[in-house]
């Protein structure tokens, strides 16, 4: 794509442009997941800072949270999300440069196995520590409204209103203190940059990406068709 040679080819009869629309679809059902994927990684990692914490071996183990740990794990998550986002971009793109069915057929599958790449890895994987955790769902311990009560109540008291996103007696005090959590990010400037480039990234997949990265497919091809 970034050779001199490469050009848009324009489809000079509407059974090309059907195939590349179809593969633009396709191909963003295929990759939708890993994005998704991704940003729930990051934003766990960004909720959950304590969780990523040293070995018991090593020293300060009562460090609350392990910046450079919630680091690794968030870049992570922004790896796979971006590299799926720029596989899906690069895909429609670049079968919109080719002129025969038979080849936007062959090069479609052949792209979007790279997707599946970190898929075919973890399948490899033998007898790996790892692979206890195939299936388990993340421990989800605070919410962005439990750090509002939290603030809430540090600024009006006990008797301060308290938010809720689930039906709970909210007259037990176990209750209301487990809908008031200090924000884990507080403090740590690193954590808030991070924070910023997933909403970032969450605006544009919820605005772009989700449901209207497929037209530019339709764009590329229709907009071009000689009528």
């Amino acid at each position: 794509m970034l050779s001199s040679s490469f050009k848009l080819e324009t489809p000079k009869k509407f059974s090309v442009v059907i195939p590349r629309v179809l593969s633009a679809v396709l191909a963003h059902l295929k990759v939708e997941p890993d994005i998704r994927a991704g940003l729930i990684l990051m934003k766990y990692c960004l909720n959950h800072p304590e969780k990523f914490v040293p070995h018991e071996g090593k020293k300060n183990t009562d460090i609350f949270v392990n910046a450079k740990r919630v680091f690794f794990a968030f870049f992570l998550g922004f790896s796979q999300c971006i590299i799926s986002i720029v596989i899906e971009i690069m895909i429609i793109i670049y079968l919109a440069s080719i002129p025969s069915l038979i080849d936007i057929i062959l090069k479609f599958a052949a792209m979007t196995s790279i997707v599946t790449f970190d898929d075919m890895y973890a399948g490899a994987l033998y007898e790996e520590k790892m692979l206890k955790a195939v299936g388990k769902k993340l421990p989800i311990e605070y919410k962005k409204y439990m750090g509002v009560n939290y603030e809430k109540r540090q600024a009006g008291g006990e008797n301060a209103a308290i938010q809720d996103e689930e039906d709970i007696d909210l007259d037990h005090e176990a209750d209301i203190d487990e809908k008031c959590v200090e924000n884990p990010r507080k403090g740590y400037c690193i954590l808030g940059f991070a924070r910023v480039i997933y909403k970032t990234l969450r605006i544009f997949y919820i605005s772009v990406e989700y449901y209207f990265l497929p037209f530019l497919a339709v764009a590329l091809n229709l907009g071009s068709l000689p009528t």
